[in-house]
Protein backbone atom coordinates (compact mmCIF):
# COMPACT_ATOMS: atom_id res chain seq x y z
CA UNK A 1 0.00 0.00 0.00
CA UNK A 2 3.00 2.32 0.45
CA UNK A 3 3.23 2.70 -3.30
CA UNK A 4 -0.39 3.80 -3.64
CA UNK A 5 -0.86 5.94 -0.53
CA UNK A 6 2.49 7.53 0.39
CA UNK A 7 3.55 8.87 -3.01
CA UNK A 8 4.72 12.53 -2.69
CA UNK A 9 3.24 13.25 -6.14
CA UNK A 10 -0.21 12.18 -4.95
CA UNK A 11 -2.21 9.08 -4.14
CA UNK A 12 -2.77 6.51 -6.85
CA UNK A 13 -5.84 7.00 -9.00
CA UNK A 14 -7.62 3.66 -8.73
CA UNK A 15 -10.94 2.30 -9.91
CA UNK A 16 -12.40 -1.16 -9.35
CA UNK A 17 -15.28 -3.05 -10.96
CA UNK A 18 -17.69 -5.31 -9.09
CA UNK A 19 -20.09 -7.95 -10.35
CA UNK A 20 -22.53 -9.44 -7.85
CA UNK A 21 -20.46 -8.11 -4.97
CA UNK A 22 -17.17 -9.55 -6.27
CA UNK A 23 -14.26 -7.40 -7.43
CA UNK A 24 -13.51 -8.48 -11.01
CA UNK A 25 -11.26 -5.68 -12.21
CA UNK A 26 -8.86 -2.98 -11.13
CA UNK A 27 -6.99 -0.16 -12.88
CA UNK A 28 -4.50 2.25 -11.33
CA UNK A 29 -2.49 5.28 -12.42
CA UNK A 30 0.30 6.37 -10.08
CA UNK A 31 1.11 10.12 -10.16
CA UNK A 32 4.71 11.03 -10.91
CA UNK A 33 6.58 14.26 -11.52
CA UNK A 34 8.03 14.25 -15.03
CA UNK A 35 10.77 16.51 -16.33
CA UNK A 36 10.20 17.16 -20.02
CA UNK A 37 13.23 19.13 -21.12
CA UNK A 38 13.32 22.09 -18.74
CA UNK A 39 9.62 21.81 -17.87
CA UNK A 40 8.20 19.96 -14.85
CA UNK A 41 4.75 18.44 -15.36
CA UNK A 42 2.45 16.06 -13.53
CA UNK A 43 2.33 12.64 -15.15
CA UNK A 44 1.07 9.20 -14.16
CA UNK A 45 2.26 5.67 -14.79
CA UNK A 46 -0.04 2.67 -15.15
CA UNK A 47 0.49 0.03 -12.43
CA UNK A 48 -1.20 -3.00 -10.84
CA UNK A 49 -4.08 -3.24 -13.32
CA UNK A 50 -5.97 -6.45 -14.07
CA UNK A 51 -9.38 -7.94 -14.84
CA UNK A 52 -10.97 -11.33 -14.27
CA UNK A 53 -10.77 -13.59 -17.36
CA UNK A 54 -14.58 -13.67 -17.51
CA UNK A 55 -14.73 -9.87 -17.85
CA UNK A 56 -11.87 -8.79 -20.15
CA UNK A 57 -13.73 -5.85 -21.63
CA UNK A 58 -13.71 -4.05 -18.28
CA UNK A 59 -10.01 -3.26 -18.68
CA UNK A 60 -10.57 -0.49 -21.21
CA UNK A 61 -13.50 1.11 -19.39
CA UNK A 62 -11.67 1.06 -16.04
CA UNK A 63 -8.57 2.62 -17.53
CA UNK A 64 -10.62 5.22 -19.40
CA UNK A 65 -12.26 6.22 -16.09
CA UNK A 66 -8.82 6.54 -14.46
CA UNK A 67 -7.54 8.64 -17.37
CA UNK A 68 -10.53 11.01 -17.17
CA UNK A 69 -10.03 11.45 -13.43
CA UNK A 70 -6.27 11.93 -13.88
CA UNK A 71 -6.88 14.62 -16.49
CA UNK A 72 -9.27 16.43 -14.14
CA UNK A 73 -6.52 16.43 -11.48
CA UNK A 74 -3.96 18.05 -13.79
CA UNK A 75 -2.14 14.98 -15.14
CA UNK A 76 -0.82 15.79 -18.61
CA UNK A 77 1.01 12.59 -19.61
CA UNK A 78 0.23 8.95 -18.86
CA UNK A 79 2.70 6.17 -19.64
CA UNK A 80 3.39 2.54 -18.91
CA UNK A 81 5.99 -0.12 -19.59
CA UNK A 82 3.93 -3.08 -20.78
CA UNK A 83 5.14 -6.59 -20.01
CA UNK A 84 1.74 -8.24 -20.50
CA UNK A 85 0.46 -9.12 -23.95
CA UNK A 86 -3.03 -8.90 -22.48
CA UNK A 87 -3.06 -5.19 -21.62
CA UNK A 88 -1.21 -4.01 -24.75
CA UNK A 89 -4.09 -4.18 -27.29
CA UNK A 90 -6.52 -2.48 -24.92
CA UNK A 91 -4.18 0.44 -24.32
CA UNK A 92 -2.88 0.84 -27.89
CA UNK A 93 -5.84 -0.14 -30.08
CA UNK A 94 -8.79 0.85 -27.90
CA UNK A 95 -7.52 3.74 -25.75
CA UNK A 96 -5.15 5.18 -28.41
CA UNK A 97 -1.95 5.01 -26.40
CA UNK A 98 1.17 5.35 -28.57
CA UNK A 99 3.71 2.51 -28.69
CA UNK A 100 7.04 4.36 -28.84
CA UNK A 101 9.26 1.27 -28.85
CA UNK A 102 11.06 -1.32 -26.75
CA UNK A 103 12.72 -0.71 -23.40
CA UNK A 104 15.58 -3.23 -23.72
CA UNK A 105 15.72 -6.09 -21.26
CA UNK A 106 19.15 -7.11 -19.96
CA UNK A 107 19.81 -10.57 -18.47
CA UNK A 108 22.77 -11.94 -16.54
CA UNK A 109 23.14 -15.67 -15.81
CA UNK A 110 24.62 -16.22 -12.36
CA UNK A 111 24.20 -19.90 -11.48
CA UNK A 112 25.10 -22.66 -13.93
CA UNK A 113 23.38 -25.29 -11.77
CA UNK A 114 20.10 -23.94 -13.09
CA UNK A 115 18.06 -24.14 -9.92
CA UNK A 116 14.43 -23.56 -10.82
CA UNK A 117 15.24 -23.17 -14.52
CA UNK A 118 13.86 -25.00 -17.53
CA UNK A 119 16.28 -27.36 -19.37
CA UNK A 120 16.73 -24.78 -22.15
CA UNK A 121 17.47 -21.97 -19.71
CA UNK A 122 19.83 -24.24 -17.76
CA UNK A 123 21.78 -24.98 -20.92
CA UNK A 124 22.05 -21.28 -21.71
CA UNK A 125 23.22 -20.55 -18.16
CA UNK A 126 26.22 -22.88 -18.54
CA UNK A 127 27.83 -20.56 -21.04
CA UNK A 128 26.46 -17.20 -19.97
CA UNK A 129 27.40 -17.41 -16.31
CA UNK A 130 31.08 -17.36 -17.33
CA UNK A 131 30.84 -13.85 -18.81
CA UNK A 132 32.86 -11.15 -16.99
CA UNK A 133 31.27 -9.28 -14.09
CA UNK A 134 32.99 -5.95 -14.66
CA UNK A 135 35.43 -3.95 -12.58
CA UNK A 136 34.03 -3.77 -9.04
CA UNK A 137 36.86 -1.68 -7.57
CA UNK A 138 38.25 0.96 -9.98
CA UNK A 139 41.14 3.10 -8.77
CA UNK A 140 40.08 6.16 -6.79
CA UNK A 141 36.50 4.94 -6.30
CA UNK A 142 35.25 3.90 -2.86
CA UNK A 143 32.34 1.45 -2.79
CA UNK A 144 29.92 1.39 0.13
CA UNK A 145 27.14 -1.13 0.70
CA UNK A 146 24.82 1.36 2.31
CA UNK A 147 22.24 3.84 1.18
CA UNK A 148 23.49 7.41 0.68
CA UNK A 149 21.51 10.22 2.26
CA UNK A 150 18.41 11.36 0.41
CA UNK A 151 20.08 14.73 -0.12
CA UNK A 152 23.15 13.09 -1.70
CA UNK A 153 20.94 11.02 -3.99
CA UNK A 154 18.84 14.01 -5.02
CA UNK A 155 21.95 16.10 -5.71
CA UNK A 156 23.47 13.43 -7.95
CA UNK A 157 20.12 12.81 -9.66
CA UNK A 158 19.98 16.51 -10.53
CA UNK A 159 23.49 16.30 -12.01
CA UNK A 160 22.51 13.25 -14.05
CA UNK A 161 19.38 15.02 -15.28
CA UNK A 162 21.37 18.13 -16.22
CA UNK A 163 23.79 16.01 -18.26
CA UNK A 164 21.01 14.51 -20.38
CA UNK A 165 20.40 15.76 -23.94
CA UNK A 166 17.98 18.69 -24.27
CA UNK A 167 14.28 17.81 -24.18
CA UNK A 168 14.81 14.46 -22.43
CA UNK A 169 11.74 12.90 -20.78
CA UNK A 170 12.50 11.51 -17.32
CA UNK A 171 11.15 11.09 -13.82
CA UNK A 172 12.03 13.95 -11.49
CA UNK A 173 13.98 12.44 -8.58
CA UNK A 174 13.78 14.57 -5.45
CA UNK A 175 14.78 13.58 -1.92
CA UNK A 176 11.08 12.92 -1.19
CA UNK A 177 10.88 10.67 -4.27
CA UNK A 178 13.86 8.58 -3.10
CA UNK A 179 12.44 8.33 0.41
CA UNK A 180 9.14 7.03 -0.97
CA UNK A 181 10.33 4.87 -3.87
CA UNK A 182 12.82 2.88 -1.76
CA UNK A 183 10.68 2.83 1.35
CA UNK A 184 11.58 0.17 3.95
CA UNK A 185 7.86 -0.55 4.23
CA UNK A 186 7.81 -2.16 0.77
CA UNK A 187 7.71 -5.95 0.47
CA UNK A 188 11.23 -6.09 -1.03
CA UNK A 189 14.70 -5.87 0.47
CA UNK A 190 16.84 -3.10 -1.01
CA UNK A 191 20.58 -3.74 -1.24
CA UNK A 192 22.39 -0.46 -1.91
CA UNK A 193 25.75 0.00 -3.61
CA UNK A 194 27.20 3.51 -3.62
CA UNK A 195 30.34 4.79 -5.33
CA UNK A 196 32.17 7.79 -3.88
CA UNK A 197 35.16 9.78 -5.09
CA UNK A 198 36.79 12.34 -2.81
CA UNK A 199 33.72 12.16 -0.58
CA UNK A 200 31.21 12.89 -3.37
CA UNK A 201 28.58 10.41 -4.53
CA UNK A 202 29.23 9.41 -8.16
CA UNK A 203 26.87 6.46 -8.73
CA UNK A 204 24.39 4.15 -7.08
CA UNK A 205 22.73 0.81 -7.80
CA UNK A 206 19.91 -0.96 -5.98
CA UNK A 207 19.45 -4.72 -5.98
CA UNK A 208 16.04 -5.89 -4.77
CA UNK A 209 15.40 -9.39 -3.45
CA UNK A 210 12.30 -11.08 -2.11
CA UNK A 211 11.69 -13.77 0.49
CA UNK A 212 10.70 -16.17 -2.30
CA UNK A 213 14.09 -16.17 -4.00
CA UNK A 214 13.65 -13.58 -6.75
CA UNK A 215 15.85 -10.59 -7.48
CA UNK A 216 16.37 -7.80 -9.96
CA UNK A 217 18.26 -4.57 -10.44
CA UNK A 218 15.72 -1.92 -9.55
CA UNK A 219 17.81 1.14 -10.26
CA UNK A 220 21.26 2.38 -11.26
CA UNK A 221 22.56 5.79 -12.23
CA UNK A 222 25.50 8.15 -12.02
CA UNK A 223 27.71 10.59 -13.90
CA UNK A 224 30.99 8.61 -13.91
CA UNK A 225 30.88 5.51 -16.19
CA UNK A 226 33.56 3.75 -14.09
CA UNK A 227 31.54 4.34 -10.93
CA UNK A 228 28.31 3.08 -12.52
CA UNK A 229 30.07 -0.07 -13.72
CA UNK A 230 31.50 -0.59 -10.22
CA UNK A 231 28.12 -0.43 -8.44
CA UNK A 232 26.47 -2.67 -11.05
CA UNK A 233 29.37 -5.13 -10.75
CA UNK A 234 29.07 -5.24 -6.95
CA UNK A 235 25.29 -5.71 -7.15
CA UNK A 236 25.76 -8.56 -9.64
CA UNK A 237 28.31 -10.27 -7.41
CA UNK A 238 26.00 -10.04 -4.41
CA UNK A 239 23.14 -11.50 -6.44
CA UNK A 240 25.39 -14.43 -7.32
CA UNK A 241 26.44 -14.91 -3.68
CA UNK A 242 22.75 -15.01 -2.71
CA UNK A 243 22.20 -17.92 -5.09
CA UNK A 244 20.03 -16.11 -7.61
CA UNK A 245 20.11 -17.97 -10.97
CA UNK A 246 19.48 -14.86 -13.10
CA UNK A 247 19.48 -11.11 -12.75
CA UNK A 248 17.46 -8.89 -15.06
CA UNK A 249 16.68 -5.25 -15.65
CA UNK A 250 14.82 -3.28 -18.33
CA UNK A 251 16.35 0.11 -19.07
CA UNK A 252 17.23 2.39 -21.97
CA UNK A 253 19.65 4.58 -19.97
CA UNK A 254 22.85 4.78 -22.02
CA UNK A 255 25.22 4.96 -19.06
CA UNK A 256 23.41 2.04 -17.39
CA UNK A 257 23.53 -0.05 -20.59
CA UNK A 258 27.26 0.52 -20.91
CA UNK A 259 27.77 -0.76 -17.36
CA UNK A 260 25.44 -3.74 -17.86
CA UNK A 261 27.32 -4.85 -20.98
CA UNK A 262 30.63 -4.63 -19.10
CA UNK A 263 29.16 -6.84 -16.37
CA UNK A 264 28.08 -9.64 -18.70
CA UNK A 265 24.42 -8.74 -19.24
CA UNK A 266 22.97 -9.69 -22.63
CA UNK A 267 20.12 -8.03 -24.49
CA UNK A 268 16.77 -9.76 -24.78
CA UNK A 269 13.42 -8.51 -26.08
CA UNK A 270 12.00 -6.11 -23.56
CA UNK A 271 8.63 -4.54 -22.77
CA UNK A 272 7.07 -1.74 -24.78
CA UNK A 273 6.87 1.87 -23.65
CA UNK A 274 3.32 3.08 -24.31
CA UNK A 275 1.93 6.51 -23.50
CA UNK A 276 -0.64 9.17 -24.23
CA UNK A 277 -0.89 12.91 -23.79
CA UNK A 278 -3.90 14.15 -21.82
CA UNK A 279 -3.39 17.79 -22.69
CA UNK A 280 -3.98 19.87 -25.83
CA UNK A 281 -1.05 22.18 -25.18
CA UNK A 282 2.42 21.71 -26.69
CA UNK A 283 4.79 20.14 -24.19
CA UNK A 284 8.47 21.05 -23.93
CA UNK A 285 9.64 17.64 -25.16
CA UNK A 286 8.38 15.13 -27.71
CA UNK A 287 6.97 12.39 -25.49
CA UNK A 288 6.13 10.29 -28.56
CA UNK A 289 9.80 10.03 -29.59
CA UNK A 290 11.20 6.90 -27.94
CA UNK A 291 14.77 8.20 -27.83
CA UNK A 292 13.57 11.15 -25.73
CA UNK A 293 12.94 8.87 -22.74
CA UNK A 294 15.40 7.71 -20.09
CA UNK A 295 13.95 5.03 -17.80
CA UNK A 296 14.99 2.43 -15.24
CA UNK A 297 12.63 0.01 -13.41
CA UNK A 298 12.29 2.44 -10.48
CA UNK A 299 10.39 4.73 -12.87
CA UNK A 300 7.54 2.29 -13.55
Amino acid sequence: MWRHLDNPAGRAITRVAEVSGRIVGNASLMPVRLRLGNELVLGAVGIDSMTHPDHPGLFASLFKTCMDLASSQGVEVVYGVVFSEYSYPWLVYILNWDDTGEVPRWLRALDASGGGLSPAMRLAAWGLHLLPMGNNAPSGIQIKTEQPSYEELATLAHQVSSNQPPRTCQVERSSDWFKWRFSPTSTFKHHWFSAFQNGDLKAWAVLVTSDWGQGALLDMSGIDPRAVEAVVSNATRMAKSLGLPWLNVSTNSNIAIRALKSCGFIHRKGPELVLRSLTARILNANIHLHSSWCLTPADY
